[in-house]
C-alpha cells in the first residue's frame, strides 16, 4: 500500500555475530504460516544472492523443524517403554502385539478428520497423533484385560471373548466420546485445531475398529474357534 521513510537511529543488526537483515511478515487469517511460506518459497529461491551471502528461514518454520528432530529423536524410547509396560503388564508377547496391530488403523480416522476439516498435518498435529497413540494403548488394555478376568473366572473362551466385548463397549466409547467433545472448542483454532481434529478423528475411528478387531486378533493369536451355528453360546445374563 505505500512506503513510508523515517529517520532511526543507525544500528548494525548482526545474527551470530554475522551481520544480517530480517525480513517478517504474519500471516493472514485463515492461513497458516507453512501454507504462507510454501507460497512465497518460490520467489524467495529466486532471488539472486552474492557471494558471500546466504538465506535462513526462522521464526515458526526454524522452531517446527527443531521441535520435530527432538520429537522424534526420543519416540523409540518411548516404544521400547510402552513395549516393557505391555509386557510386564499381561506377561506375554501376544496381547501386546494385538494392541500395537490396531493403532494403524487409527490412520482412517485422522485422515478423514483432516480432510473433512480441511486442517493441515503438521507439528502440532503429529503431537496429536502421539497423544492418540496413548488413549488407544489404553482402550486395548482395558478390553484385553477383561477378556482375560473373565476366562480366568472359569467361563468359556469364546463366551468371555463376547461378554467382554459387548461389556466394555459401553465405558470405553463414553470415554473415547468425552475426550472428543473435550476437543470441540480447540477446532476452529489457528494453533491447536490439527491437533483437535487429529485426536477427535483418530480416538473416534480408532474406538470402534479397537472395540471391533481387537477381539477378532485375540482369537485368532490364541485359537479360539467360533462354536457352532447349531450351539449358540447362552450368556450369564440370559
Amino acid at each position: 500500500s505505500g512506503i513510508d521513510v523515517a529517520w532511526e537511529v543507525p544500528l548494525v543488526r548482526r545474527y551470530n555475530g554475522q551481520r544480517s537483515i530480517s525480513a517478517q511478515c504474519n500471516n493472514a487469517p485463515g492461513f497458516t504460516a507453512n501454507e504462507v511460506r510454501n507460497s512465497i518459497l518460490p520467489k524467495i529461491n529466486a532471488i539472486h544472492i552474492p557471494p558471500g551471502y546466504k538465506t535462513e528461514w526462522q521464526g515458526e518454520y526454524l522452531a517446527s523443524t527443531q521441535s520435530q528432530s527432538y520429537l522424534f529423536k526420543n519416540v523409540p524410547i518411548a516404544i521400547v517403554i510402552i513395549l516393557a509396560i505391555l509386557i510386564a503388564l499381561f506377561k506375554d508377547f501376544r496381547k501386546p502385539l494385538m494392541i500395537l496391530l490396531c493403532l494403524p488403523l487409527a490412520v482412517t480416522g485422522v485422515v478423514a478428520g483432516m480432510l473433512l476439516a480441511d486442517k493441515e498435518f503438521g507439528f502440532v498435529a503429529i503431537v496429536g497423533a502421539l497423544g492418540l497413540v496413548g488413549m488407544m494403548i489404553k482402550n486395548g488394555v482395558v478390553l484385553v484385560d477383561e477378556v482375560d478376568v473373565q476366562i480366568r473366572s472359569g467361563k468359556d473362551r469364546f463366551l468371555a471373548l463376547i461378554d467382554a466385548s459387548t461389556s466394555r463397549l459401553r465405558p470405553v466409547f463414553l470415554a473415547a466420546m468425552t475426550t472428543i467433545l473435550g476437543m470441540i472448542p480447540l477446532v476452529n483454532d489457528d494453533m491447536f485445531g490439527a491437533l483437535a481434529v487429529t485426536i477427535m478423528g483418530g480416538l473416534f475411528i480408532g474406538t470402534v475398529i479397537t472395540l471391533i478387531i481387537l477381539p477378532i486378533l485375540y482369537s485368532l493369536f490364541f485359537h479360539i474357534p467360533c462354536p457352532d451355528k447349531e450351539k449358540k453360546p447362552v450368556s450369564q445374563a440370559e
